[in-house]
């Protein structure tokens, strides 16, 4: 159905290629919202649903570690491993020594493996480039046209990892204390514009959980001390300088009272709106966000983490998610998107309301 869509509409991306997937978003999110009846599934595709798609497993390689001048290293042979037989290598290393893990990126993509003396040493990925991106449009100087002419043109190292000693040999990279800086050291330097003694490493929050902490999501989110221990296993086995605690948004829409799914394995999901209409905006009561128990989660696994580190870790507390998208899920995306096509909406209480319960941002130890 898709495909006879694009076709009709000659909906096709500057290679020639079909938006097939993007059409079929399209009619995926049209069915949701009423607009229009699909017809039933006939079939369901093994891997395309993102909670059913296996996890890659452990490849065996030469694991001997390597301790040399870059000069001594031999040529380096870097090979495209997407549809090739080397992929699942890729996804393995990926999946097994990078702090992100490995995840089957959206759109076009490139996938390369480093070679040197017979053995894979390194893993690159490439993506399309996301479509609007004000900093990035300003910094080019583009302008709306200009940036469909040339998008096509940029692509984004959405992963990379070399693959260290400490990595081959499977032992963790504590910080060192014979360093010139420890990890808040050199963050903190790194804010004031100032160069650090090493480059810096830190990791999104999220991300903290991978499947080596052996920690779900449900963990995550109800036992703090769960929550603290995949940050210091992160810290330990990456060498990072820090990490981002980032309470999401749909947590913070739980807290001003919208229904919110707590999946086993997935990040929440705001399940309908708190406002029936913006009529209904002086109904609400002042929100506590700090007693919503998943809330203080977060704020128990902080106060751990940083008992347990001592100062040696750089922890950035942040809650600024975008005013907008919590309107969003306070008013129903279906209603927000009505309501701010209303030329009134930016004189109206609403703007004022939903900007004064915005988070700000914090840096802490």
């Amino acid at each position: 159905m898709s495909r006879q869509l694009c076709e009709g509409l000659g909906w096709k991306q500057a290679n020639g290629a079909m938006r097939d997937v993007v059409c079929r978003g399209l009619l995926l999110m049209l069915a949701r919202a009423g607009q229009i009846e699909l017809p039933p599934v006939r079939r369901h595709i093994r891997g395309q649903c993102r909670t059913g798609r296996p996890r890659p497993e452990a490849v065996l390689i030469n694991t001997a570690p390597l301790a040399m001048p870059l000069g001594a290293l031999g040529p380096i042979e870097i090979d495209p491993a997407r549809r090739t037989a080397d992929e699942p290598l890729f996804n393995s290393l990926m999946e097994h020594y990078h702090y992100l893990g490995s995840e089957q990126p959206v759109g076009e993509h490139l996938k390369y493996v480093l070679w040197a003396q017979g053995r894979p040493i390194a893993c690159l990925a490439w993506s399309s480039a996301p479509r609007h991106l004000g900093s990035r449009d300003r910094f080019i100087g583009w302008n709306a046209e200009a940036r469909r002419r040339n998008i096509r043109f940029l692509a984004y190292n959405t992963r990379s990892r070399f693959l260290w000693k400490d990595d081959l040999t499977g032992r963790t990279a504590p910080l060192s204390r014979a360093c010139a800086m420890n990890g808040y050291q050199r963050i903190q330097a790194s804010l004031r514009g100032e160069q650090p003694d090493q480059p810096t490493g830190h990791a999104p929050t999220l991300h903290a959980r991978r499947p080596g902490a052996h920690v779900t999501m449900a963990e995550f989110r109800q036992d703090p001390r769960a929550l603290a221990r995949s940050f210091i296993q992160s810290v330990e086995r990456y060498s990072l300088n820090g990490v981002m605690v980032d309470v999401d948004t749909a947590t913070l829409a739980g807290a001003l009272g919208v229904p919110v799914e707590f999946p086993a394995d997935e990040p929440a999901v705001a399940r309908g709106a708190r406002l029936a209409s913006l009529a209904d905006l002086d109904t609400l009561p002042p929100p506590d966000i700090a007693r919503y128990p998943v809330v203080q989660v977060w704020v128990e696994a902080v106060r751990l983490f940083c008992v347990h580190d001592d100062n040696e870790v750089f922890i950035r507390r942040n809650c600024d998610q975008c005013p907008f998208a919590l309107a969003a899920m306070v008013r129903g995306m279906e209603g927000w998107l009505t309501d701010i096509m209303d030329p009134e909406l930016e004189r109206s209480p609403t703007a004022s309301w939903i900007t004064a319960r915005k988070p700000r941002r914090s840096f802490c130890a």
